[in-house]
């Protein structure tokens, strides 16, 4: 090998190779999806070479010019006394550098929420920009693999949040020569049989790395199960309601708040387009100081796209409008950030020389629209909710026969209630905010792309933007003449109507308090343990058959790429079930050649055809340690370890331990054929002493219907004492006896037995009865 080093001295990189001991040789330890070290001892003196000072650059190449190692010393080079005890001065010198990622390590992983509904070269591209270091070229990075969700570490480093992005997409990366570079793991294969002829692998060495598995328990994260709809009756007093439940809570709350006092906008946070610069930071905030007359050329949008999930609420807080103004705050768009693609948004405009407010709900204008007096400050908020609380499915890879196989992915349909609203911050602090639109659409994007301001040409400023996932709960208002509105939440003094704490309380404000007759429905969604048992009939049949117990089972949890969901859940345990029957999948052990070279240069990742006396055997190289054979010609040592899929799952990261609030299921599913679709929107129609009026928003599967039960168990062929009716149509009514009751509705087929929905909706009822 030859080693160069530049030493920072203006001399520019010089070939160190002489210097090299053979006690101490060069060596080069790659990890799949991990930064590669390189160490070795130099003795300087003899030749008079500079001693080495940190953050040298540092260059490996093999005799012909290859490169096999880019990097950095990441400290001062430190005595190797062994090598000294046996020579006439004390010039031997121990250095370790690590690879061209060590310069992102040393930034901080910035806060920022999930990326959605990606792929691994885009998540890659978006760590490195993140890191703030411009040292590393990206523009190679273009793997397609498609990602689900990933989580970026805060804790962990910028080269490790890489490598899970790869995993997580069956990928590979190698940052060389300040690129960085992706693959799908597999995709070069080495093959050590018969081709080759002059290479042979020395101590290889096989294991099975685990027991056979057909029965698979995965745990993932908490979720969103039971759809919920609870009613009260007001009676002009009571102020404060209890839940029946608690209501899920969404993780990541604070998706963005930034109140622009920085001198610049935080490219880690906002990506912005302004080529006239006309958005800028001032001590009034985000100060907006025209545009170019063109939509959705001067933006500035979240680099992170916005799941439309739960509930949502968009701030833009001290907002000053001047004459002139024309565009969009606080802008939810589905595709380009121009007013078309806008699902909800503020529209500023002029009218008859007035600057005025109006909702923009799907491109269009709709609502109501208030005038915006200038030198008025106004706080704009656009709440969304969804009644599902995951729009993007997880994904997960397993090699399955050779192939790498997807598990999982997708989006979720669902519709969006959604309330614009704008109050004058110079009226009083009990002033109700002016509503601009109280509504719904029925369908909705699952991502969308949030935008502080879309100017078309706006002047004024914005004093603080933020988004937040509040949770999962609605409240809407039914009067006695049956029209509906929506229930504002939030802290007291901001035009609001009421608060809901975290255990369910929820309490009305002064002036807000729900009127005698009307009725308060609460919508939100009940959380629990996502859970998912699935099992390989074919194979638990083939171990009964030798006499023993034919079930072999796994149970823990899948820690990354996170299982939001029960149907990730799903999808993770497909992913294991795949591999843990296959014997070649649980294959692991080590080898070593010489002259690899020879036939290529091996990385992490590589595939290797092995010959054995029982045929060809294909293996995944985990680990490659280099070094070099101080020798002429050139020998370089390769020292390999290799791991399949079930010896060592390369896409996800599981334990064997299982969170304490997990209810392991009894028996396995058949996952996603066994159940059909929820009733998310279902809807309590009117409530009456004597009958629950419900519209299940669904029409019924042939021969099929509704089933209603007194608990969220049991649903099946059985007639019970829980079980109150069943209904072929899709609106029925549910009789009433108590004053508090709770009803329980899913949906099954015709089948024999019977598919249900995978949750319930519930309607829990706190009302009077004739």
């Amino acid at each position: 090998m030859r080693l160069l080093i530049d030493n920072l001295d203006g001399q520019g990189a010089v070939e160190y190779s002489a210097c090299l001991s053979p006690t101490g040789p060069l060596t080069i330890q790659r990890t799949l999806n991990a930064i590669t070290r390189c160490t070795g001892t130099l003795c300087l003196a003899p030749l008079g070479m500079a001693v080495l000072v940190r953050r040298a650059r540092v260059f490996i190449t093999t005799d012909g010019g290859d490169t096999l190692f880019t990097g950095y010393l990441v400290s001062e080079p430190v005595p190797d006394f062994d090598e000294v005890s046996t020579r006439a001065d004390a010039s031997a010198f121990r250095f370790e550098a690590l690879s061209d990622e060590w310069l992102l390590d040393l930034q901080p992983v910035t806060q920022s929420g999930a990326v959605l509904s990606s792929t691994v070269g885009d998540v890659a591209r978006t760590l490195a920009q993140r890191s703030g270091s411009s040292v590393i070229d990206t523009t190679s990075a273009t793997l397609t693999t498609a990602l689900g969700v990933f989580h970026p570490d805060q804790g962990d480093t910028v080269s490790a949040n890489l490598g899970t992005a790869a995993a997580g997409g069956y990928g590979t990366y190698r940052i060389l020569g300040g690129a960085l570079g992706l693959a799908q793991a597999g995709t070069n294969t080495i093959d050590f049989t018969q081709s080759n002829g002059t290479l042979a692998l020395r101590d290889l060495q096989f294991a099975q790395g685990r027991e056979l598995v057909n029965d698979v328990t995965v745990a993932g994260d908490m979720e969103g199960t039971a759809y919920i709809t609870e009613v009260f009756n007001g009676d002009g007093t009571t102020q404060t309601f209890q839940l029946a439940g608690t209501p899920f809570a969404l993780p990541d709350a604070m998706i963005v708040s930034d109140t622009f006092s920085a001198t610049n906008f935080d490219t880690t946070v906002w990506k912005g387009t302004d080529p006239g610069s006309f958005l800028s930071l001032t001590g009034a905030g985000l100060t907006m100081s025209g545009g170019n007359g063109q939509d959705g050329q001067t933006v500035l949008a979240l680099l992170d796209s916005v799941e439309m999930s739960g509930t949502l609420v968009a701030e833009a807080d001290t907002t000053l409008l001047n004459a002139g103004s024309d565009g969009v705050l606080c802008g939810f768009y589905s595709g380009q950030t121009i007013l078309q693609d806008c699902i909800a948004g503020v529209r500023i405009r002029q009218s008859s020389g007035q600057t005025i407010a109006i909702a923009l709900i799907n491109g269009a204008e709709s609502g109501t629209a208030i005038p915006i007096p200038p030198g008025h400050a106004y706080t704009f908020r656009v709440r969304l909710h969804c009644n599902e609380t995951q729009r993007v499915k997880q994904t997960y890879y397993a090699r399955v026969a050779g192939i790498v196989t997807q598990f999982g992915g997708g989006l979720v349909d669902g519709g969006l209630s959604i309330v614009i609203e704008a109050r004058d911050q110079g009226l009083a602090s009990s002033t109700a905010a002016s509503i601009l639109f109280d509504g719904s659409i029925s369908a909705s994007p699952a991502v969308c792309t949030f935008a502080a301001v879309d100017a078309v040409q706006m002047f004024g400023s914005v004093g603080a933007v933020s988004v937040q996932r509040t949770g999962s709960s609605w409240v809407v208002s039914r009067h006695t003449d049956g029209s509906e509105t929506t229930r504002l939440l939030g802290a007291v003094g901001e035009g609001l109507d009421a608060s809901l704490s975290a255990d369910g309380s929820m309490t009305f404000y002064p002036g807000r308090i729900p009127a005698a007759g009307e009725q308060v429905l609460v919508k939100y969604r009940r959380g629990a343990r996502a859970i998912a048992r699935l099992q390989d009939a074919a194979s638990v049949g083939a171990e009964a058959a030798t006499g023993l117990p034919g079930v072999a089972q796994w149970v823990g949890q899948v820690k990354t790429p996170v299982a939001r969901g029960s149907v990730d859940c799903e999808s993770a345990a497909a992913a294991l079930l795949a591999v843990s029957s296959d014997r070649i999948a649980a294959m692991q052990g080590k080898c070593s050649v010489d002259d690899a070279q020879t036939v290529a240069d091996l990385w992490p990742g590589d595939l290797l055809k092995v010959y054995s006396g029982s045929g060809t055997c294909d293996v995944m190289v985990r680990a490659v340690t280099l070094t070099d054979g101080n020798a002429a010609p050139e020998s370089i040592g390769y020292a390999m370890e290799f791991a399949n899929d079930w010896a060592k799952s390369l896409s996800m990261t599981t334990s064997n331990t299982l969170p304490a609030d997990t209810e392991v299921p009894r028996l396995p599913s058949l996952g996603a054929a066994s159940v059909l679709a929820n009733l998310p929107d279902l809807k309590l129609v009117s409530a009456s002493a004597t009958v629950l009026q419900i519209d299940s928003g669904l029409a019924p599967p042939a021969g099929g219907g509704f089933e209603v039960r007194r608990r969220d168990a049991g649903f099946g062929l059985s007639t019970g004492d829980d079980l109150v009716l069943r209904s072929p149509v899709r609106s029925f009514q549910i009789p009433r006896l108590g004053a508090r009751e709770q009803f329980f509705i899913r949906m099954y087929d015709g089948s024999t037995p019977p598919l249900y929905s995978r949750f319930s909706s519930a309607v829990y009822a706190d009302l009077p009865v004739g």
